[in-house]
């Protein structure tokens, strides 16, 4: 697909609305898990949104950081980490051989494959493009992944992907001021991805052991701004505003045909609305 040009071909089909709204929808439940956590720990989700709030006026850039922070330790004041679970240790390698089947290749690869082009790369790609990065050659950047995967696919890492939701972080103003700077964010999350790989299961047996609304509240929190600009993107344009909400209501369904998630079937539709309207005007 990356060597063809094919996946770069269709994402350039993709308007900046559409992809805009399509982005919007699949964080919405990211921004509503905020509020349904608030009914569930009151106190707990209440200082996190009090702390983004005092964050996002006088230090944006480490809002999130704050929330975390204040995420914590009151999870830690008041017991709600289950701290017996936790064990603190350096991961380490276990080889485990690989084996080729034909079965699973087709039963699980092939599948495997489309999610990931409709779910994640192809959002991805339309995230980079409601981002302004319009001019990013896709076809190198999914043939890059791929090789990625198939070398390290008998390691263990057999899904290496344009994620979305981490594209939409830290492709968005509030990565860098200045767009050519956002490259950034980009390194610093590799960087935390290695370290947070040194003590992966530490990092697992922690979350696990904290409150759902703690891990609900910090993606939900660190997504409103991407939230709100994709919206603010999928209904600038009056002509194409109708088929964005529609692209948005789909996506933000979560329904799922044959095994697809909703993002695509939120694509298809407000494509399809989208030339639609475009014809008959």
């Amino acid at each position: 697909m990356g060597l063809s040009g094919a996946f770069e071909r269709v994402a350039r089909m993709v308007p900046a609305p559409i992809a805009s709204a399509m982005l919007a929808g699949i964080l919405l439940q990211f921004g509503l898990s905020v509020f349904t956590s608030l009914q569930a720990q009151p106190l707990l989700v209440g200082i996190m949104l009090l702390t983004y709030l005092v964050g996002r006026r006088w230090a944006p850039r480490y809002a999130i950081i704050l929330v975390l922070a204040a995420g914590v330790a009151t999870c830690w004041k008041l017991q709600l980490i289950a701290s017996a679970q936790i064990g603190w240790q350096a991961a380490h390698p276990v080889w485990v051989t690989p084996e080729f089947r034909l079965s699973t290749l087709i039963g699980i690869g092939l599948p495997l494959f489309i999610v990931t082009m409709t779910s994640q790369n192809l959002p991805g790609a339309a995230t980079l493009a409601a981002s302004g990065y319009s001019r990013v050659p896709i076809s190198p950047v999914i043939s890059g992944t791929g090789l990625t995967s198939l070398l390290l696919t008998p390691f263990g890492g057999f899904a290496f992907n344009l994620a979305a939701i981490t594209a939409a972080i830290c492709t968005g103003p509030e990565a860098h001021p200045n767009p050519d700077k956002r490259y950034t964010a980009g390194i610093a999350a590799g960087i935390f991805y290695l370290l947070v790989g040194l003590c992966g299961a530490s990092v697992v047996a922690l979350f696990s052991a904290s409150p759902q609304a703690l891990i609900a509240g910090l993606a939900g929190l660190a997504l409103i701004g991407v939230i709100g600009s994709s919206l603010a993107g999928a209904t600038a344009e009056a002509d194409s505003r109708e088929a964005g909400i529609i692209t948005f209501l789909i996506s933000a369904s979560g329904i799922s045909l044959f095994g697809i998630s909703s993002a695509f079937w939120g694509l298809l539709g407000g494509l399809v609305c989208y030339w639609f309207f475009k014809r008959r005007n």
